[in-house]
């Protein structure tokens, strides 16, 4: 009875311990993430014809839109507006998007606002990415989206249409960062595509609003729909919005030196890259991106947990799945190798859960500047 009791006992401290390691997991993980409710995922109560909205995420569900699953499996819809903004779309990850007009008649807009999980450092970058997708009924598309960074909320998600007035009124507050996929070329996909950029803070900025604040002839477009409607819309939904500071770690990695890249994650026992991964890879592609000349290698490794052979399988699988990665986004194979070691390089014990943790990684080694 003793042994049964002090297994029971061990059994239970075990799980305990596991489960904080998941909590700090996750606040480790969400908060380089300064965006609150990045997925837009969170919901709250609203009014009576909003039925629900999306936590810390301001906006006039008039030109900016919120969309959740039908409970009648009719794809996804504005709970307001059912009639008339219905999509079978879906989400890039979870069950929640939120779409704006970023063009449309009589310089109309959408604005969506929020406000930071803490203000901006002066002169620090920041690496800000999102997806989005052009709408079905946009009769145009554009090459860019903005976003706003201001100290104060300037109300910008209120306003239904703007003009020079307004214009003027809020520039001098706003710091702008442009928004862009890689080739700068306009949003026409139908499908999730990744826009991004690098802004550098004034300092004190900690409310960030998305959107498009330039007046319909001063915006670019192009005419995608060959109707002879004379509506000029452009609608984007949008999923998976990211801040991050970005430090410039790459440029410090000696050549012949492993980094660790760290929140790399993936699957339990499998080589799918999970999407919270994205934001480093994403900062590691520009990085490329910007050092043409750049050849590295990609090492996966693992914990001692299990066999070996798989280990070794399993850590070579990661490694490729990230070279596969940066290869789908336009870096030439050629300047990527991939390696596994299983748990042959450990840089902790494999005795403990938080050795084991660091042990599981992925790392990057300069070969060629």
């Amino acid at each position: 009875m003793q042994n049964t009791n002090q297994s029971t006992f061990k059994s239970q401290l075990r799980y305990r311990l596991t489960l904080i390691i998941i909590v700090i997991q996750i606040y480790n993980l969400s908060a380089q993430n300064l965006i609150q409710n990045s997925g837009f995922d969170i919901q709250f109560k609203g009014n009576e014809d909003e039925l629900y909205t999306t936590k810390y995420w301001y906006l006039n569900n008039v030109n900016a839109l919120y969309f959740k699953p039908c409970e009648t499996n009719c794809g996804y819809i504005h709970p307001a507006r059912f009639g008339k903004y219905s999509t079978m779309k879906k989400p890039r990850s979870k069950n929640v998007f939120l779409g704006l007009f970023a063009i449309k008649n009589d310089n109309q807009r959408g604005f969506i606002s929020s406000r930071l999980i803490s203000a901006l450092d002066s002169n620090q970058v920041y690496y800000f990415e999102m997806y989005v997708q052009l709408g079905f009924f946009s009769t145009y598309a554009t090459d860019k989206l903005n976003v706003y960074f201001t100290k104060d909320s300037v109300g910008l998600w209120e306003k239904q249409k703007i003009s020079t007035k307004i214009i003027s009124e809020i520039g001098g507050k706003i710091g702008v960062l442009t928004l862009q996929k890689s080739d700068k070329s306009m949003i026409i996909e139908r499908e999730w595509t990744l826009i991004s950029g690098f802004y550098t803070a004034k300092g004190g900025e900690q409310f960030v609003t998305i959107g498009n604040l330039d007046l319909n002839d001063k915006t670019p477009k192009t005419k995608i729909m060959k109707s002879e409607t004379t509506d000029t819309m452009a609608f984007y939904f949008m999923d998976d919005v990211s801040l991050i500071k970005y430090d410039g770690g790459f440029e410090s990695a000696k050549t012949g030196k492993p980094m660790v890249l760290n929140n790399i994650l993936f699957e339990t026992d499998k080589a799918e890259l999970l999407p919270e991964s994205f934001v480093v890879l994403n900062t590691l592609l520009i990085h490329l991106n910007n050092y043409p000349k750049t050849k590295i290698e990609i090492s996966g490794h693992t914990d001692n947990t299990g066999n070996e052979e798989h280990n070794q399988t399993l850590s070579s699988n990661r490694a490729k799945s990230v070279v596969d990665y940066l290869c789908s986004k336009g870096i030439n194979k050629d300047r990527l190798t991939f390696k596994g070691f299983g748990s042959s390089k450990p840089i902790a014990d494999n005795i403990t859960e938080q050795g084991k943790e660091k042990n599981r990684r992925v790392e990057i080694m300069v070969l060629a500047k």
